[in-house]
This record gives C-alpha cells, structure tokens and sequence, in this order.
C-alpha cells in the first residue's frame, strides 16, 4: 500500500482533502519502533499521531504489576490522534 493509500484508508485521515492528506505526508517523520518497545505510555503528553505502515502494534494497560492486550493494531491504523486533537494527555 502507498503512503496515499494508508492515510485514505484510515478512518480519521481519509476524510480529509487530499491537499490535506500530501501536507501531512510531507510533514510525516518516518519511524520505526523495534520489537517489544513502547510507543508511548498513558499521561504522556500527545505531541504527534502516529499511523501504522507496516507490522502490528498492541494497545496494553498495565494493571496489577502486569500488560492486558486491549486491541492489536495493523497497518492504516491512526493512533494517538485524540490527544493531538485536544491538547490532553495520552
């Protein structure tokens, strides 16, 4: 899948115009997050959203000392984007 095609495919971002959608592909910083390593944490402050290009990402809430798996993400998945949008933390 093209980068256009990933942002057209994500519910939040495929909405938008598509001057809109090159802007953000040419502002997007490309990164990759190596295995087992977190993304981010909850309460961090939302400085970016991030969409899924390739691989599986899983969304886990730490309780009790231990991870439960509340979703796993693939590519065209948009996260992050509620705390970008309100200014609150993740």
């Amino acid at each position: 899948m093209t980068d256009e095609g990933l942002l057209a495919a994500a519910p939040l971002l495929g909405a938008l115009p598509a001057r809109l959608q090159e802007e953000l592909l040419e502002a997007a910083e490309p990164f990759r997050l190596p295995a087992q390593e977190w993304l981010f944490r909850e309460g961090e402050p939302g400085d970016r959203l991030y969409v899924v290009r390739a691989g599986r990402l899983r969304v886990v809430a730490e309780r009790d000392g231990e991870g439960h798996v509340l979703r796993l993400l693939g590519p065209g998945a948009v996260l992050g984007e509620l705390a970008v949008l309100t200014g609150a933390p993740r």
